[in-house]
C-alpha cells in the first residue's frame, strides 16, 4: 500500500489512522462501562 502512496499522503494517512483508531476506542469503552454498570446491579 505505502509503494503506491506519495509521500504528501503519509500525514494524511496518519490522520485518517488517527480517527479510526479514537473511534474504535470509544465503541471498546462504551461496551466495557456497560458491562461494568451490569456487574454493579448484581
Amino acid at each position: 500500500m505505502q509503494t503506491y502512496m506519495p509521500k504528501t499522503n503519509c500525514f494524511e494517512y496518519n490522520k485518517l489512522n488517527i480517527k479510526i483508531v479514537n473511534h474504535f476506542q470509544k465503541i471498546f469503552i462504551r461496551k466495557n462501562s456497560n458491562y461494568l454498570f451490569s456487574m454493579r446491579k448484581i
